[in-house]
């Protein structure tokens, strides 16, 4: 299983440094509740979800069903992160340990017996090993939560800078199907192969992203603490709706100087600021209000907090196209802000979708040997599909749905729809330059337009074709197969469609057994 890196976007200016207990890698291991012993790693078998004609009982998820959510280590509030012994987790010695979440679908969990973790380190001598994940209280709508702890194999303390800087750790979270099998996480990693991977490139942590976005009422702008990240959830913002602001205050509280006070009693106020279109007129709402009190000043245990987070609901005009936001907080006794959150003076700026464009959404995945419908009992596209030696020998339909509504357009048998609709993909092999065709209806499904692109006609390795391109080698045990990443978006009438936000991109994974004659004889 090859590994892939996931580093966090930075975007505010950082204050933060990495502590000598930054120095350190992730070993993935899961623990019930804190304070009892850990759940014991046992030994698994290796993740094995190519996908070969003859089958397999493995899969990779790419439809929301098992996600990743984060991972980190556990500060232990005094500027650094706990072990074992501080935790009271039973361990052979004081070792570091991480805490991380995973998100279920709702709707599927039923069809589950368990979940889990499977993991491997340098300390495994490559063996995977598989350990549990335990039920705790939901936060997005629409999944249920669990949560993982690392307490084993980690590293300790006493460890060298580099040794620890050399350790890594590649896992992937995982489901087991009620009547067997396993369900891999890879609903932010496109390649069947790949896993997960912490180290000090990534700062030894995976925050949550845009992908598997949660059921919510409007679309969400979370910017998050202490990964320092901003995420649209929900979006795109659309003129004359609504955004919500979900605003982490330590990003400003614990960076910047804005506290103040009066004996023993300081507090600050934290503040958004936004404007639409670079207007004069600025609006402001809090996003969240922070005291601490001491002493006296406290009705029972001392030091007392008090913290009251808000999260604004801005309206959209119905013109607008841009809006831009600033964060500021103002110590108590003082009426001037003492430090800001602004993208670095840039500001946070979000695209506004005009109102009356179509919508666009609805992405499948319709992968199938006995599917008599292209897009019918497809699942949800999330962040892309992988079409492999099954799909190529197998399948029946291979296609990529998603649907279209235009009130006027496409809620009546309209002879001029595909003048009206101008829809393409673009695609791109392995970040060569954008290609592009024409995508065709294939039906009406209620008031939306449904289309479809067919898999087999963007396959690099289709009978007789050269890939066009260089590709990777990836081994299933001794086996080598080749493989080509796609990348590829929507337009509709010029508008880009894309699955989270400008600059990205929805993937695809073409994998096909290495051993090809006619490639070998025919192919440079």
């Amino acid at each position: 299983m090859s590994a892939i890196s996931i580093t966090p976007r930075k975007t505010v200016a950082r204050i933060r440094k990495l502590s000598s207990m930054m120095r350190l890698v992730l070993l993935v291991i899961v623990n019930g509740c804190g304070g009892m012993p850990p759940e014991q790693a046992t030994p698994a078998e290796a993740p094995n979800y190519l996908g070969k004609a003859d089958g397999t009982s493995d899969s990779a998820d790419y439809s929301c069903m098992v996600v990743l959510r984060s991972v980190g280590r556990v500060p232990n509030n005094m500027g650094g992160y706990m072990d074992t012994c501080q935790a009271g987790i039973s361990s052979s010695d004081c070792r570091y340990f991480w805490e991380g979440f995973i998100d279920v679908s709702e709707e599927q969990i039923e069809r589950f017996e368990s979940f889990g973790v499977l993991f491997r380190t340098g300390t495994t001598q490559g063996q995977w090993y598989s350990t549990p994940a335990e039920r705790v209280a939901d936060v997005e709508p629409g999944f249920a939560r669990f949560r993982f702890r690392i307490s084993e194999f980690t590293p300790s303390p006493g460890m060298s800078y580099s040794s620890l800087n050399r350790t890594s750790i590649d896992f992937v979270p995982y489901g087991v199907w009620t009547d067997g099998g396993r369900l891999f996480d890879h609903n932010r990693l496109i390649d069947p192969l790949g896993s997960y991977e912490l180290r000090l490139e990534n700062g030894w942590s995976i925050s949550q992203d845009a992908a598997c976005p949660p059921q919510l009422q409007q679309p969400e702008y979370r910017l998050t603490y202490p990964d320092f990240n901003e995420t649209l959830l929900g979006g795109p913002v659309e003129a004359g709706g609504k955004l919500k602001i979900v605003y982490d205050g330590r990003r400003l509280r614990a960076t910047q100087g804005c506290m103040g006070g009066h004996n023993a009693v300081s507090a600050t106020t934290l503040m958004v600021a936004w404007m639409f279109d670079g207007d004069s007129t600025i609006r402001t709402a809090e996003v969240e209000f922070y005291r601490e009190s001491y002493g006296y000043a406290c009705q029972g245990q001392s030091p007392c907090i008090e913290d009251r987070v808000s999260t604004p609901i801005i309206d959209v005009p119905e013109r607008a196209n841009l809006v831009s936001m600033w964060f500021y907080c103002v110590p108590m006794g003082s009426g001037d802000p003492a430090g800001y959150d602004s993208d670095e003076g840039r500001n946070y700026s979000l695209p506004i979708r005009a109102k009356d464009l179509p919508w666009v959404g609805n992405f499948t995945k319709n992968i199938s040997r006995s599917a008599s419908d292209p897009c019918e009992g497809g699942v949800e596209l999330g962040q892309g599909f992988s079409f492999d030696t099954w799909a190529r020998q197998r399948a029946t339909v291979a296609n990529v749905c998603f649907e279209i509504y235009q009130a006027g357009v496409t809620d009546w048998d309209n002879p001029d729809m595909w003048r009206q609709l101008d829809v393409k993909v673009f695609y791109s092999y392995n970040h060569a330059a954008f290609l592009d065709r024409y995508v065709n209806m294939v039906y009406r499904a209620g008031n939306n337009a449904r289309y479809a692109i067919e898999l087999r006609t963007l396959d690099p390795f289709a009978p007789y074709t050269c890939p066009g391109g260089p590709v990777s080698t990836v081994y299933q045990g001794s086996e080598p197969y080749v493989q080509l990443e796609m990348e590829f978006l929507v337009t509709v009438n010029g508008e880009e469609i894309r699955p989270n936000g400008p600059g990205t991109t929805f993937k695809g994974l073409f994998t096909d057994y290495a051993n090809n004659p006619w490639r070998d004889e025919n192919c440079n």
